[in-house]
Parts: C-alpha cells; sequence; structure tokens
C-alpha cells in the first residue's frame, strides 16, 4: 500500500495521452504482490515462480527493477519506459516493411494506419500495470520478424531464443515469439535456420515441463 500511496501523490495532472493511457484505472486495481511485498528484483523474480495459475516472474521483476532505478521518480519512470516501447514498436513495423517503391510506400502506410486505427491498439496502450507487457511482447514479435528477414546467422539464432526465453517468462503471450518464428522460417525467411527453430522449439517444451511438471503453477481460476 505504501508504493499505491507514492504512486498516486506523484502522479501529474497533465500528461501526454500516450503516456496517460497505460495508465488508465490502475490505481483501482490491486498492484501486484511481487514487487509491493519483495525486497528486491531478485526476490520478486522467485516469489512469482510459485504463484498459482500463471508463471510471470519476470513481470514481477521488472516493474521492481525500474521502481528501484527510478530514483523517487515513478511516474516519470514507468511512463517513460512506456512512451518508449511504443516508439520502438512503431519503428520495428516500420523497418519490417521494407518500403523501396512507391508500391511498397502506399501499401506500408496503408498497413501502419490498420495497426494503428484498430480499436484493439488503443486497447493495448491502455491495458497495462506499472509495465505495459502487452506492448512489450508486441515489440519483441517485431523484433523476431526483422530478424527473420535479415540474413542468417547464428546471432539471430541465440536472439531469437533470448527474445523467446524473456517474452514466455513476462507474460503468457510472449509464447507467440515461437509462433512467429516458426511461421516466418516455414514461409522462406532464412534468417532464422532450422537450428534456430530447434532451439526456440526446446525452450518451449522446457517452459511447458517446467509449468506442468516442476513448479506445477496450474492455470488460472475463473471466478
Amino acid at each position: 500500500m505504501k508504493l499505491l500511496i507514492l504512486w498516486r501523490s506523484s502522479t501529474p495532472s497533465r500528461v501526454s495521452p500516450i503516456a496517460r493511457s497505460s495508465w488508465n484505472g490502475w490505481p483501482r486495481r490491486s498492484p501486484p504482490a511481487g514487487w509491493t511485498c519483495a525486497p528486491s528484483a531478485v526476490a520478486a523474480f522467485t516469489r512469482e515462480l510459485g504463484h498459482k495459475g500463471f508463471l510471470r516472474p519476470l513481470k514481477a521483476a521488472q516493474i521492481r527493477l525500474v521502481f528501484d532505478a527510478s530514483g523517487g521518480h515513478y511516474t516519470a519512470a514507468y511512463r517513460s519506459l512506456h512512451v518508449a516501447l511504443f516508439g520502438l514498436t512503431l519503428w520495428m513495423f516500420v523497418r519490417a516493411l521494407r518500403v523501396k517503391t512507391a508500391v511498397d510506400m502506399a501499401a506500408g502506410l496503408f498497413a501502419l494506419t490498420v495497426m494503428l486505427g484498430l480499436h484493439t491498439f488503443s486497447n493495448l496502450l491502455r491495458e497495462a500495470y506499472p509495465i505495459n507487457h502487452f506492448l512489450e511482447i508486441l515489440l519483441f514479435t517485431l523484433v523476431a520478424l526483422n530478424l527473420a528477414q535479415s540474413p542468417p546467422s547464428l546471432r539471430n539464432d541465440v536472439w531469437g531464443g533470448v527474445l523467446f526465453a524473456v517474452g514466455s517468462l513476462v507474460i503468457e503471450s510472449g509464447l507467440l515469439i515461437w509462433v512467429v518464428i516458426v511461421a516466418t522460417r516455414l514461409s522462406g525467411m532464412k534468417g532464422f535456420s532450422w537450428r534456430g527453430v530447434g532451439i526456440v522449439t526446446a525452450l518451449f517444451a522446457g517452459y511447458v515441463g517446467l509449468r506442468v511438471f516442476v513448479l506445477a503453477n496450474g492455470i488460472p481460476v475463473v471466478n
């Protein structure tokens, strides 16, 4: 509760729409236990491993890490990160378009308009705790797409594994990174080798084994 009170007292009355959108309604929710109770990011990570129904240890660790690094400027730190995630997401999306001709430009502008104009995208920006993890996973999938479009290399395979490992431990939608890597390889993109596909597939199997058999987190309870 102490951190929640500090958050409310430090919220400015005027912020940019993008920054403000990540916090709509958040003070009315219960703050994540791993953030408020754990003494450090490492402790938040280990505590969340035992959370029933979910496996999101990096979610709590990230929140605590930014909180500790903010120097007391909690609002500025979290909102700056939100804006940075948004900017990087747009950059990765535009970079993946590979615009070379006027026709490419027209198609790219249409695609960008569709992405930004969909009602689901505005909901994505508003759906957040202190860090917008859904936007974070969208960024990771776009990074994976950009890697898939690049020349093949061992570095791409390693980064694909890192993206999946981090994303899957942040929130369950991070498993979509595996889908992106496999789908791009099957569609003919050669940025990830079959070795890279094998790496992320092994990590996917390890995630399932960890969650189902080792930690036995179960599934969320629907009330």
